[in-house]
């Protein structure tokens, strides 16, 4: 009998064990961290989210998080694969490149992601703070299957060393041709005085096909007259690389490269290499979203005592109009997932998810100075002085590791309040609003070119960098426009022109 009672009890303890066990579990289930995947700029490599500032945001949130980040230079690839093998994390930054993948297109047909129409407007700061139109933008076979990442419309332009400029004596530039004079100075008389023949008036990078939008080969091309990637024009859809204007983008680049303006090497610099060497002070310029110049330029000046940073956003052309190519104002956006042991598994769990991004809407000081004490100080007068690592970098920038490709504020992230440079970038993009030319084909959708835009693209990078590098001619670069018709472009430009043609009915 008494071996017995031992053997009951040892069985009670083992079975309460395995029930606190399963509790522990479930509990654990039912409150997993909030996990997040984006795309890393930059060299910082942390996987881990212990700082202040997320210590704070999760403070603020009351929800703990677990973030993921690729680095940029492979990010597309490594999603794709991700997605295949069921293995991405609850919420996934998608771009545009991202959006236009056909393996995100199966994955989006094939259920894996969340549709969230019968959820946003439950959520009203996040609701309003993205806005309907842009709601509405990212829909997918009529569809919302994310939040859209905002951004900023007139911010594609350029920023160049406004120290150079003043110390050279150069005062304004206006036209196209200002803009490769001061690029020539730039280059060839001695900018940063050290005696040396070192730098390079223009740093360029054309990696992948999206860089597109912002290296300046887009920028170039809207400036002198070209469409904003497509224009409906004579009755049909027309890709900016078959205009004139589009060449005489790419014979600037050809020139610069001739002329010594900008490194040969242009076609195998990565987005990485060309902002080290605009760091480092080698390269003097750099087409870009304008935006980035605020959190450059403090790291900029830590590097380089002294140094300082303009912004433009067009050039004139002549009598022409003045043109500011337009970004779309948002760049892909933020996907749940709900495949995987990754994946959203409920609707209360989903629910929980956006309650978190609804919160975040009433963080816009925490995304704009940090945390007190350790991301910015207070001064006396009233206004907040964001605090510098010894490398130069602001402190903001390095413990939020880039959280903004997550979600952002329509403000200028990382900019204290008495900041020259972000004054004028207000006044360059106020300035710039009213000259913005859009992509008339935003919002549609070919699925031919969706099946082969890789092919596709390929054809107009490949010989649109060859032109640059002036291994070929007009002549074959029209070859290459009749190969890209061939390959498919027939039929992107036709279902693009049917869909244009129906949304303006």
């Amino acid at each position: 009998m008494k071996h017995l009672l031992h053997a009951m009890l040892f069985m009670a303890v083992i079975l309460l064990a395995g029930c606190s066990q399963d509790g522990a579990d479930s509990g654990e289930e039912e409150e997993r961290p909030i996990t997040l995947c984006y795309e890393l700029f930059g060299s910082q490599t942390a996987e881990d989210t212990e700082n202040e500032w997320y210590r704070e945001l999760e403070r603020r949130t009351g929800e703990k998080i677990t973030v993921q980040r690729i680095p940029s230079v492979n990010y597309v690839s490594r999603i794709e694969r991700m997605t295949t093998a069921d293995s991405l994390p609850m919420a996934v930054a998608t771009n545009d490149s991202l959006m236009s993948s056909p393996v995100m297109r199966r994955a989006i047909s094939a259920g894996s992601f969340w549709k969230l129409d019968d959820y946003i407007e439950d959520y009203p700061a996040l609701y309003q703070q993205i806005g309907e139109q842009f709601w509405e933008s990212v829909r997918i076979d009529g569809a919302v299957y994310g939040i859209p990442r905002l951004r900023i419309q007139p911010r594609n332009g350029l920023y160049y060393r406004a120290d150079w400029a003043q110390r050279l004596g150069i005062s304004e530039v206006r036209t196209l041709e200002d803009f490769y004079r001061m690029l020539t100075r730039f280059t060839y008389e001695d900018p940063d005085e050290n005696g040396r023949d070192d730098t390079y008036g223009l740093g360029f990078c054309w990696t992948d096909y999206g860089n597109k939008s912002w290296n300046g080969i887009a920028t170039l091309t809207t400036v002198l007259g070209g469409p904003n990637y497509w224009e409906y024009r004579d009755n049909a859809m027309l890709p900016d690389f078959f205009t004139e204007e589009y060449l005489e983008a790419l014979r600037f680049f050809r020139r610069c490269i001739n002329e010594g303006v900008m490194s040969r090497e242009a076609s195998i610099t990565t987005v990485q290499q060309r902002q080290k060497d605009f760091l480092e002070g080698n390269t003097g310029c750099c087409f870009g979203c304008i935006d980035d110049a605020l959190g450059l330029q403090a790291e900029l000046e830590s590097r380089i005592p002294g140094a300082s940073l303009s912004v433009m956003t067009s050039l004139e052309n002549g009598d022409k109009r003045r043109r500011v190519n337009s970004d779309r104002g948002y760049n892909g956006m933020l996907m749940f997932n709900k495949s995987g042991e990754g994946g959203i598994r409920t609707e209360e769990e989903l629910r929980r998810v956006l309650s978190f991004f609804n919160s975040l809407c009433k963080q816009e000081d925490l995304f704009t100075y940090g945390v007190e004490q350790v991301d910015f100080v207070q001064n006396p007068d009233g206004s907040k002085e964001l605090l510098k690592m010894e490398d130069g970098t602001l402190k903001l920038n390095a413990d939020m590791m880039d959280f903004t490709q997550i979600f952002t504020f329509d403000c200028m992230t990382g900019a204290s309040e008495d900041s020259e440079l972000k004054r004028q970038m207000e006044k360059v993009m106020e300035e710039s609003s009213p000259y913005l030319v859009f992509d008339d084909a935003d919002l549609l959708q070919s699925s031919t070119y969706i099946k082969k835009k890789e092919s596709l693209n390929r054809i107009i990078q490949n010989a649109s960098m060859r032109y640059i590098l002036g291994e070929i001619g007009d002549e074959e670069f029209n070859a290459a426009r009749e190969e890209w018709l061939e390959a498919g472009g027939t039929e992107v430009i036709s279902e693009l022109t049917e869909q244009y043609e129906l949304k303006k009915k």
